[in-house]
């Protein structure tokens, strides 16, 4: 603790700090519970209308197919439109297929409707995760980042424990009808919550007179990110190899546990609770991990972590020893989906987050599939114990194939955190960035470029269109409008440009440079994502908003311009 109230920043009392955040993880807790909850419910519906489990299995495949189509297309949208529109548009869609499958269930309606009903929740769902993930970093700062990847990846494991519970009792007390209508009523109150997130950025920065490129282009260049930008294929690699072992664990676990250990179907269910249970002794310094500069190597430990402990299995008949194997792996769940997610969002553009994101999911879900496939043929035509060294030990093997890449993608990392430091801490002393956190002002810094100006040279003119913020490094410019002529002068530390960006108006003056000026260039929507990812916007920035209007532009002054702006409903 730095003071009697203040927590240390990366732990998850820091990452609590963030009312934003606080309610953007209790809509991923709620939605996640629910999709656990009416997961249950569609396998007791398809059991009873069919008394078959390969409808079960075919609503399952046609579930992860949907994942694996869709998903590309689900990151272009994700950083195609305004992130937190696009999840509560996401959240009530899907609240009126899950209530559309709940009265056909009702209603003793046809199997095959109501999979080709949840197949459309699938393909709906397929842009939600990239734009939450891709979010994250403008709900928290860059210290509390890891925490709160921790935080979120506890969250999804708490779910798997009550989800399936409260869908099991919903099912005995009332049948699954009533159990998609919970399911519908949590994405509605997600919805709720997601509304007051305020801006969460958008990916894609298109001006009124650029062209919006087609959704093809966009998915290809989310491919070509992940093979150009270094340490993402490396990721990639790592994360097929961890989803095509669960895809192997998911058919093996059932015959581990009646065949090798003797404890019934039942244990299939105690080995999950073994796994969770790890996954929680793992929360509380898995965000330390995401912070430090060996994640790299961390994420390879992790890997082995995943998969040795399924290749082991192979080796022991004891359920006292397969039970503390799996304990092993949920700690390695944990960690390595923390350092996955917080990694890739500190390596890969903000732009194309959404895309890489989405990309990997897909690839995911066709590796998990695959592996559901494999297991049981290799089981059948060699054994238990070549298809668990097959899905662990490849895991494991790949990780360690990839500690190089990985080491390299960790230093380069903390070398451009090094690098950016000196911008980054000129940048955090200006006022116009208020309480911009880290991770928003390593963005700025690595998107700003420096612009010299030559005196009597015009920066912009009064009425051009607003696409930058300018602060002013060395020399003095002149602030001008036609109706007053000279205004003022600004010098070193002083910035313009902030008026047109935050209206949405042109420009309200002309700024010409009085002397040999260098300039700082920000991206106006990077700025943007750096000032309104709160929920007011930066003291020093109302006031001098304020001051600047009333002396260029009175006419122009309103509530949210004398006073910082409401939080977006």
């Amino acid at each position: 603790m730095t003071g009697t109230n203040k927590p240390m920043v990366g732990t998850f009392r820091s990452a609590w700090r963030h009312r934003r955040w606080r309610r953007f993880i209790a809509a991923t807790a709620v939605s996640s519970t629910g999709d656990l909850l009416y997961s249950v419910a569609l396998v007791a519906f398809l059991i009873e209308s069919t008394g078959s489990a390969g409808w079960v299995a075919g609503a399952f495949i046609a579930r992860m197919i949907a994942w694996t189509v869709f998903g590309p297309l689900g990151g272009v949208i994700a950083d195609r439109f305004e992130r937190r529109k696009l999840m509560f548009v996401l959240d009530i869609t899907r609240a009126v297929v899950m209530t559309t499958i709940a009265l056909v269930v009702a209603a003793d309606g046809p199997p095959v409707l109501v999979i080709a009903l949840v197949v459309t929740s699938s393909s709906l769902s397929t842009p939600y995760r990239p734009a939450a993930v891709a979010a994250t970093p403008l709900l928290v700062p860059e210290d509390d980042l890891a925490a709160a990847n921790a935080a979120e990846a506890s969250v999804s494991q708490l779910a798997w424990f009550v989800g399936p519970a409260l869908g099991a009792a919903v099912v005995a007390l009332s049948g699954p009808s009533l159990a998609f209508g919970v399911n519908a009523a949590t994405f509605a109150f997600s919805a709720v919550l997601v509304a007051g997130l305020g801006n969460v950025g958008t990916g894609e920065q298109v001006t009124d007179h650029e062209p919006r490129v087609g959704m093809a282009t966009q998915m290809l260049e989310g491919a070509r990110a992940i093979r150009t930008t270094p340490g993402l294929v490396a990721m990639t690699f790592l994360l097929l190899a961890v989803l095509f072992a669960a895809g192997v664990e998911s058919v093996v676990q059932v015959v581990v546990a009646t065949e090798r250990l003797g404890m019934g179907a039942d244990g299939v269910g105690v080995l999950t609770a073994c796994i969770g249970a790890g996954g929680l002794l793992a929360v509380p310094f898995s965000a330390r991990l995401g912070r430090r500069p060996e994640s790299g190597q961390l994420l390879v430990a992790a890997g082995v972590m995943m998969g040795l402990p399924l290749a082991l299995l192979s080796l022991t008949h004891s359920p006292v020893v397969a039970g503390g194997l799996m304990v092993v792996e949920g700690l390695g769940n944990i960690i390595l989906d923390v350092l996955l997610i917080t990694m890739m969002q500190r390596a890969c553009p903000d732009a194309l987050l959404g895309r890489v994101f989405a990309l990997q999911d897909s690839g995911g879900s066709l590796a998990q599939l695959l592996g559901t496939i494999v297991a049981p043929v290799l089981i059948t035509t060699v054994s238990l114990e070549a298809t668990l060294w097959v899905g662990g030990g490849m895991c494991a093997l790949v990780a360690m194939l990839l500690l190089p890449s990985l080491v390299a993608l960790s230093k380069r990392t903390e070398a451009e955190r090094l690098r950016l430091a000196p911008l980054v801490d000129e940048l955090s002393a200006l006022g116009i960035l208020g309480d911009a956190g880290q991770a928003a002002l390593e963005r700025i810094a690595r998107r700003a470029r420096l612009e010299p100006v030559p005196a009597g040279s015009v920066v912009f003119a009064e009425g051009d269109h607003p696409n930058d913020l300018f602060v002013i490094r060395s020399g003095t410019v002149v602030i001008s409008t036609e109706t007053e002529g000279e205004i003022r002068l600004m010098g070193a530390g002083e910035w313009f440009g902030e008026i047109g960006l935050l209206r949405e108006i042109p420009r309200t003056a002309t700024v010409t440079a009085a002397d040999d000026v260098q300039l700082l260039a920000i991206p106006g929507p990077v700025f943007l994502d750096a000032v309104t990812a709160h929920e007011r916007i930066p003291d020093p920035v109302a006031t001098a908003l304020h001051l600047r209007l009333s002396r260029t532009h009175p006419h122009l002054l309103d509530a949210t311009t004398a006073a910082p702006w409401p939080a977006a409903p």
